[in-house]
């Protein structure tokens, strides 16, 4: 879409240019003629008219390359972009709540496994031990990561194709060992009786990506 609206304005100054030109080398020559202006005015003009229309040119000239600069600065960028969300997903916090959620995962299997999650997450922002601080602030990292990349989904900073194969079904997957616990801080908010306003639309990005997600695995099945 910029490149589109980028080429457009250059063509239209391109067109300006070449126009302006013309213009240049017409008055000048009926002025030459009407009110007998010096010669050396009528060189300057034309010289002008002349300079700009080549200016034009040249710019069309380049059209092509400066296009192709632009979708190669544009794949770059994008690049850059996707690499940096990847080093967000393996930052040493993220990737510890991860372990530590396959870790009660693993403890509680069934199907209260979220329930049981939420409680000990729930404990975790109780205690006062650092260690327990340290390991609730890790997961609250997660969630605040799953929650940007909800809102650059949203927003259109991102394709929901490239998010399924960025980090396939794992983003659905903490999305169930979380559920629950979200459910509580949206509620009850964190810990428990310490709630605000903005409690009720936590995490609805994540939400939002997650229902996405779910959609085109059900088209692409």
């Amino acid at each position: 879409m910029q490149s589109h609206t980028k080429r457009s304005i250059l063509i239209i100054v391109i067109v300006a240019c070449l126009i302006t030109g013309t213009l240049g080398l017409i008055v000048a020559y009926h002025q030459h003629q009407a009110f007998h202006f010096p010669l050396q005015t009528l060189v300057f003009t034309a010289l002008s008219a002349i300079a700009n229309m080549l200016l034009a040119l040249i710019a069309f000239w380049q059209l092509p390359l400066i296009e192709k600069t632009g979708r190669e600065a544009e794949i770059t960028t994008r690049g850059q972009f996707l690499i940096s969300l990847n080093e967000q997903w393996m930052q040493k916090d993220v990737f510890e709540a991860r372990c530590y959620l396959h870790h009660l995962a693993l403890q509680y299997k069934g199907p209260k496994m979220s329930n049981h999650i939420n409680k000990s997450i729930q404990l975790l922002s109780e205690e006062k031990s650092l260690d327990s601080i340290k390991k609730f602030a890790q997961i609250i990292s997660l969630l605040e990561f799953m929650e940007t990349l909800g809102t650059l989904y949203r927003h259109g900073h991102i394709n929901i194709v490239v998010i399924e194969e960025l980090f396939g079904g794992s983003l659905e997957r903490y999305y169930y060992y979380l559920s629950k616990y979200i459910e509580h801080r949206r509620t009850l908010g964190s810990p428990s009786g310490v709630h605000f306003y903005s409690d009720r639309f936590l995490y609805q990005g994540f939400d939002f990506l997650i229902q996405d997600l779910r959609n085109l695995r059900e088209e692409n099945s």
